[in-house]
């Protein structure tokens, strides 16, 4: 964490200082955000470092970055052909390879598994900082059995948010590369970048849908052997999931011993599963191709009505109860920037509504004139499956609220203060599953 930190928030200053002598364009060419505190005011086990919201931003400002400093060295909006060509090639061939590097894409994955763990006192590594391209499944290893034991005893939903933590981490950071361009108007060509955020997941969830899941699994299973450190925490990430949204008062220790002899046999085959959790699984691989329904896949970045940009995209995602089902839309008219989500919350056989209304930095002066404020708004309100079980008919009402204040101090850096409390519940992008009060503290950054 401290060196992919150390690599964004270096490279990030650096741009700001290098286009601070450019006039200022109306807006920025890229967005940073750089969260450098994320802290709960809440009593937890553990403290997630790096938190989910600092991943997820870390990734992104990587991201940006990369597309920005390609984009304005090879000519992208220049309205050459060949110059616009040539840059989408570099900036895809990019993505491609910050897949497996931190603080991409893999990187990011499994740091939103080992946020979930450190939140409950479960210490781990994160394998992507072994550098090792040959692997056909990076793990978030040194993990004890005792803590996943423990994990399932005490805090059921946990462990099932902990296994689909990582689908969450890649569609979060689709939506927000979408968010950032979108609303900060960024000069960056996401497409190749969103295309392998999503067939990742989907391409996973295909192999835990079938016999492909067996395979892997025995090939981990053969390659870890007796060393229990160098397991992963679950295996096939979906496999696992769904395992424990059927059996959320299993014993962990039911999974047996390990075939090694030593240990529990915490990976999960396909065989494992029952008639009813195969089928499942299978229909939740069908429901991830709904997230291609998303106009920024080819290169829609938004549409105009009169003075209103707006565009939107279906998200389908896992949860520690099932999965949600919603409708993303982003709507910008002038300074004033919302973006809503209309959620279906689902388990086996119910579906709850919720609502997230979000007001993104909204200029709002100040008494002194300059630096002037920003303020951002968030509102949630739902009904979510009671306790967080999959097999549950009642429901739990459930909200979040947030603000940000922003002191623009010049038109590169803002740094800001947010307060972000919610109820019981599951969000998407916040680790605490029970009420918890977040306090995060950062510097924005815009270059021109």
């Amino acid at each position: 964490m401290i060196r992919a930190s150390v690599l964004i928030v270096t490279a990030s200053l650096g741009v700001c200082a290098l286009c601070s002598g450019k006039a200022a364009a109306q807006q920025p060419g890229v967005y940073l955000d750089l969260p450098t505190v994320e802290t709960s005011v809440t009593a937890v086990q553990g403290r997630p470092s790096p938190g989910m919201q600092q991943s997820l931003w870390l990734a992104t400002d990587a991201y940006e970055l990369a597309h920005f400093g390609i984009g304005e060295g090879l000519g992208l909006g220049s309205g050459v052909q060949w110059r616009e060509t040539v840059s989408r090639i570099a900036i895809g061939a990019a993505d491609i390879a910050l897949i497996q590097l931190p603080p991409g894409l893999a990187w990011q994955h499994e740091e939103w598994h080992r946020a979930v763990l450190s939140h409950r006192g479960i210490s781990s590594f994160n394998d992507v900082y072994d550098f090792d391209f040959t692997k056909s499944a990076i793990a978030v290893s040194h993990v004890s059995d005792a803590g996943l034991v423990r994990l399932k005893r005490d805090h059921p939903a946990d462990l099932v948010r902990l296994e689909t933590a990582g689908f969450e981490a890649n569609y979060e950071l689709a939506t927000n590369l979408e968010k950032t361009q979108f609303f900060h108007r960024t000069r960056s060509w996401n497409v190749v970048a969103l295309w392998s955020l999503y067939l990742s997941n989907i391409l996973y969830l295909q192999t835990c849908a079938g016999k492909e899941a067996d395979s892997l699994t025995d090939e981990m299973n053969q390659s870890d052997g007796a060393n229990v450190a160098k397991r992963d925490f679950t295996g096939a990430d979906c496999t696992g999931w769904t395992y424990d949204l059927f059996r959320p008062d299993e014993p962990y220790a039911a999974r047996g011993v390990h075939p090694s002899g030593v240990g529990i046999n915490r990976y999960r085959r396909f065989s494992d599963l029952t008639s009813a959790e195969k089928d499942y699984v299978r229909a939740e691989r069908d429901l991830s191709l709904l997230n291609l329904i998303d106009p920024a896949l080819l290169g829609f970045t938004d549409f105009k009505a009169g003075a209103m940009r707006w565009n939107g995209h279906v998200r389908y995602m896992p949860t520690s109860f099932g999965s949600t089902l919603d409708l993303d839309a982003f709507l910008a008219h002038g300074q004033h920037n919302l973006f809503a989500t209309l959620h279906g919350y689902r388990n086996r056989d119910h579906m709850f509504p919720g609502l997230t209304l979000e007001m993104i930095r909204l200029p709002v002066g100040s008494p002194w004139g300059y630096p002037q404020l920003t303020l951002g708004l968030k509102a949630s309100a739902w009904l979510q499956p009671e306790n967080q079980r999959f097999l549950q008919s009642t429901a739990a009402p459930g909200g979040q609220v947030a603000a940000r204040v922003g002191v623009a101090v010049s038109k590169l850096a803002e740094p800001y203060v947010e307060v972000d409390a919610k109820t019981a519940g599951w969000v998407a992008g916040n680790v605490h599953l029970d009420p918890a009060v977040v306090v995060r503290a950062g510097l924005v950054c815009m270059a021109f």
